[in-house]
């Protein structure tokens, strides 16, 4: 096969016989150049040598080209071919290949873990999908227990399939199962579901979790599972239905001593209280919305739980959270509660709790009844930290959509252990206007950081996170940026001496989102926390030196419209 280089040699001669017939000295030179008509002898040249020479000239190029591109196209495929191989072949390189099958397993059960629900027998899930990369993922997948112990069933007659439930029991082994039923619609009386369910609960000795609802159709099977017994359960989650209406004797018959190791309970109506669960021995207890058993429910539950150690109240509705307030019940004592979170102030009324390390109160996204129920929060936390004489044992306080005001100050200065604050301020007032004292308080607050020669203000605190949002107030800014004041604060906490008893602060994050309101003179559209070179310079050494600082601002001025300026700086 000749390359095109000689192909464009063998016409190069012709090629220039065709020149030419251009040159002034031919003898057609005169009728390219006019309108004359050509004789009869140049008629026949033109026709029977010129022309014809041309087209078997083109024909025999075209056959050329033809085979060329043939050419050209096996080469393509040879390539492509080619490009296969190498890729094949630097596959058998991947690292993976080398990956021993205990870290494979590792992956496996990362890439399948979820706290969402989750199709436990649906083909397209990763657990089944990983079995069918290669015979080595599947004979690794096969024999990985943990890859099979998570199994999510929905109660209706066409699911589970009864050979893929086997078969997700079968591959679990003998491992510890985590188990979530949820109700469907169907009739519970088919014997599909019967069979099912049977199949799953001959394995209750090994259940380390259940997750399950209470619902008016569904109440006599769940039940039944309810009161299985489950040697090996250490977490139960029980959903309650708002329709859903039952009998003591049905929740009577369930005995703590089918839970002997049950430390972490999730509960949504507190009627579920009457079961004879293993309060004592609990170590976290979850409520969520529905309390339509009151307070004395509550307490009732929490008085028998003197080992907890991190107790979680969700949010009440407005009415139930009215009828709270007016409850005179006593005190409860939690003796080694050390996490508490909650989204109102009611936990913090009626609790003592000497131990507590960790605090969190606020919700996302409060509605106006929600915000109004934390507007209380505050001051009784504070009450609470006095009753319980626990402000030295506390290390981290995470408040969260609260308005802020004065009491803050008082409340942090009790707390000389403090190693983590985040503050998600709202400052806007009930009434729409902006939050001067929440402002004034954030900025008191940046003032005292600054670590003075005599007492410290928290002088352990290591981790702080401000975020302002809603109404934000001009003239507060320039305090917080004028004469480096931000830098000296963080300067001041990072450079203290080994033997001061103050530690550095590590993280410092300050986000503030909003519309600023301005009634007095700005003299200037630029950003009111947009920082001077200086300041800038002086956070870089910190952040250079190992402090991490994230500054995030985004604020409309309400004097220019809809004008929003934007400031980022920082290494987070």
């Amino acid at each position: 096969m000749e390359c095109p280089k000689s192909c464009a040699s063998a016409y190069r001669s012709r090629l220039d016989e065709y020149d030419s017939l251009y040159s002034q000295t031919h003898h057609l030179h005169r009728l390219r150049t006019t309108n004359e008509p050509p004789s009869e002898v140049e008629i026949n040249y033109v026709q029977n040598s010129v022309l014809r020479a041309i087209q078997d000239d083109m024909d025999n190029m075209d056959a050329r080209l033809a085979e060329l591109q043939s050419a050209a196209e096996t080469l393509t495929q040879e390539r492509h071919k080619l490009t296969q191989y190498g890729k094949d072949f630097k596959s058998l390189l991947n690292p993976l290949r080398r990956l021993p099958p205990e870290l494979l397993m590792e992956i496996f059960q990362h890439a399948c873990a979820s706290d969402a629900w989750v199709d436990t027998f649906s083909l397209k899930e990763t657990h089944w999908v990983i079995p069918r990369v290669c015979r080595e993922w599947r004979a690794i997948a096969l024999s990985c227990p943990p890859l099979w112990s998570s199994i999510d069933v929905v109660l209706q007659s066409d699911f589970p399939n009864t050979s893929a439930l086997d078969a997700v029991l079968s591959r679990s082994g003998t491992n510890p199962l985590h188990v979530r039923i949820l109700v469907g619609n169907d009739d519970y009386e088919d014997p599909h579901i019967r069979d099912s369910m049977a199949r799953l609960r001959a394995h209750s000795s090994r259940w380390r979790s259940l997750e399950t609802t209470l619902e008016n159709d569904a109440a006599e099977l769940t039940f039944d599972i309810l009161h299985d017994s489950y040697p090996l359960l250490d977490r139960l989650d029980i959903f309650v239905e708002r329709s859903f209406s039952y009998t003591s004797p049905d929740l009577q018959k369930i005995r703590s001593s089918q839970y002997p190791i049950l430390r972490t309970v999730s509960l949504q109506d507190s009627l579920v209280f009457e079961m004879d669960l293993p309060w004592a021995q609990l170590t976290t207890l979850i409520f969520t919305k529905d309390f339509s058993g009151g307070l004395m429910s509550y307490n009732k539950a929490l008085r028998q739980c003197p080992a907890l150690q991190t107790l979680q109240v969700g949010f009440l509705s407005h009415l139930e959270l009215l009828g709270l307030r007016q409850d005179e019940s006593p005190l409860v004592t939690l003796p080694a509660l050390k996490n508490l979170d909650t989204a109102f102030e009611f936990p913090f009324k009626h609790l003592i709790v000497p131990r507590l390390e960790e605090a969190h109160l606020g919700v996302d996204n409060p509605t106006r009844d929600d915000q109004e129920a934390l507007d209380g929060a505050l001051i009784s936390f504070q009450k609470l930290v006095l009753r319980s004489e626990c402000a030295l044992t506390l290390t981290s306080i995470n408040l969260e959509n609260i308005r802020v005001r004065g009491e803050l100050l008082d409340l942090l200065a009790l707390t000389q252990n403090l190693a983590t604050l985040k503050i998600r301020a709202i400052m806007t007032l009930p009434d729409g206007e902006p939050n001067h004292e929440g402002m004034r308080t954030i900025m008191a607050l940046f003032s005292l950081l600054q670590v003075p020669p005599d007492r410290p203000y928290l002088p352990k605190l290591r981790h702080l996170s401000i975020d302002v949002s809603k109404h934000v107030h001009w003239p507060y800014f320039p305090s917080l940026k004028k004469h480096g004041n931000l830098a000296k604060v963080l300067q001041s906490r990072w450079n203290v001496a080994n033997d001061s008893g103050v530690e550095k602060l590590r993280t410092f994050r300050v986000g503030i989102f909003g519309q600023c309101f301005d009634d007095e003179d700005s003299g200037s559209r630029a950003s009111p926390l947009q920082l001077d070179r200086e300041t800038e310079e002086a956070l870089q050494v910190l952040m250079d030196d190992g402090m991490k600082i994230s500054i995030s601002v985004g604020i409309k001025l309400a004097r220019y419209g809809a004008d929003y300026t934007r400031v980022d700086f920082g290494n987070m």
